[in-house]
């Protein structure tokens, strides 16, 4: 029951709610709806208690008091605070709270231990500002927020919602990677950083073309690394220097560093191709000796060969040398192998292939005989047939080899640069009867020689009477 005011007699009882009195909030004003509905006669059912006079003024007097005492009791609802970042930039952070109009008057309170107690107070200040900053905030240190209202002095809401967030007044650190000595057009620049508070949220990436001179942004915010750099958008080949600017997820910026991360020097051109020297129609052995021009801006070469014209297939491959010889190992006898070379600088950049040359291998020796001989002879004359080739480069020459007797040295005794050849052989000139041996030894036009140890025809000269006679005359 609602108390009244002194002298004053109960006469109508009305409950909390509607139609009789109500209370509301609207533009900022306090409302309050009063419905009445006096007794139809002064005798409100012959009671005798209800004067249309003075009760019905004292009635509404006291309705007013009571709804006068629901608004203060009521007026301030709990409040509350807009959600805060999980980081905050600086060391203030302003506070906004939604429209709280039943109060006059708001406080803020902010703690670091879960308001076991307080570190600072805003004090009372107006509603209506809707945001206050807190400053001094220390870097690094998380904070909760809580506001009460109040419409009088002794109208005091709850606390609000509590809203937290950690200050961050420290920068991000960035840097770029080391890279290599030498680059092509396009590359990739990598770089590393980190925030300890609010995290690494992007970096620039700055350049400079040359020793001097200032540093130019380069492309906008970078939140991925590596960057692809493209210096045919920045001047082209030259020295290059690089650093980042990195920020983090709140704003804090870092500044610029007294000098630079990295340094490369870019290449746009590739170098001239080499030429390889010529080569001859067969090379001896299964190893071929490939030389070339050196070229400037080259730093490496790359040789390859294949048996095919068209390198469609490859036999071999130097790999990248920094010399200009190169000796191709393991070919086989009678192919044909073709080569081709190219270089490259320090920026990787590649020139074309060059004209290709070739050259047939040839490690086989030239293939000699000597017809078959008598076992006997008595023949002033040995007829001797030499015959033999060489498939592969060609026969340059061959001698014929002399011995008497089957042991001791074989003597040339003739030189051929043709063959087949028929050669007489005159025993008389050469010790007279007794045992010969004859052999025959081929060179080819890449130096391939023959080697024998047996002879390649034999025979056994026998004179009497007149032609042993004879001998005897010629050897005195």
């Amino acid at each position: 029951a609602v108390a009244l005011t002194t002298g004053s007699v109960r006469i109508a009882d009305w409950s909390d709610g509607e139609p009789l009195v109500a209370h509301k909030s609207a533009n900022g004003a306090r409302l309050v709806g009063l419905n009445f509905f006096g007794p139809s006669s002064d005798t409100a059912g012959g009671t005798g208690l209800w004067d249309s006079a003075t009760d019905g003024a004292r009635l509404i007097a006291n309705a007013l008091v009571w709804a006068s005492r629901a608004l203060e009791s009521d007026a301030c609802a709990t409040p509350c605070l807009v959600a805060e970042p999980a980081f905050t930039r600086g060391t203030t952070n302003t506070i906004a709270w939604e429209p709280f109009t039943v109060a006059e008057q708001v406080e803020i309170e902010w703690s670091q231990d879960g308001f076991a107690s307080v570190v600072g107070r805003s004090g009372w200040i107006a509603e209506s500002l809707r945001r206050w900053t807190v400053s001094g905030l220390a870097n690094g240190r998380a904070y909760s927020y809580r506001m009460r209202g109040r419409s009088g002095p002794l109208s005091l809401s709850p606390y609000s919602n509590v809203v937290s967030s950690t200050q961050d007044a420290s920068p991000p650190y960035s840097y770029v990677l080391a890279l290599p000595p030498y680059r092509p057009a396009t590359f990739s620049v990598s770089w590393t950083g980190s925030d300890e508070l609010s995290g690494l949220a992007s970096v620039r990436l700055f350049y400079r073309r040359g020793s001097t001179g200032p540093f130019v942004a380069y492309g906008g915010e970078h939140t991925k690394t590596p960057i692809l750099f493209d210096a045919t958008e920045t001047g082209g080949s030259g020295d290059y220097y690089f650093y980042t600017i990195a920020t983090d997820a709140v704003g804090n910026q870092e500044s610029a560093p007294s000098g630079w991360d990295a340094h490369t020097t870019v290449q746009t051109e590739p170098p001239a191709s080499p030429q390889l020297a010529s080569e001859p129609l067969f090379t001896s052995g299964t190893t071929n000796r490939l030389s070339w021009n050196a070229v400037g801006e080259a730093a490496e070469y790359s040789l390859q060969w294949s048996e095919d014209s068209q390198f469609k297939s490859l036999a071999g491959s130097s790999g990248w040398t920094t010399t200009t010889v190169f000796a191709a190992a393991g070919l086989l006898d009678g192919h044909k192998y073709y080569y081709r070379i190219k270089s490259r600088n320090r920026a990787l950049l590649e020139s074309a292939w060059s004209a290709s040359v070739s050259s047939t291998q040839d490690a086989s020796p030239p293939q000699t005989s000597i017809g078959a001989l008598p076992t006997t002879t008595s023949a002033a004359a040995i007829a001797l047939s030499v015959s033999g080739s060489d498939v592969g480069s060609g026969l340059r020459s061959a001698d014929l080899l002399w011995r008497r007797g089957s042991a001791g040295s074989f003597k040339q005794v003739a030189q051929f640069s043709t063959l087949p050849q028929e050669y007489s052989f005159y025993p008389a000139e050469h010790e007279g009867a007794g045992a010969h041996e004859f052999m025959v030894r081929g060179a080819d036009k890449v130096g391939n020689t023959e080697s024998k140890s047996l002879p390649d025809a034999r025979t056994q000269v026998i004179w009497t009477g007149a032609a042993a006679r004879s001998w005897e005359e010629y050897d005195r």
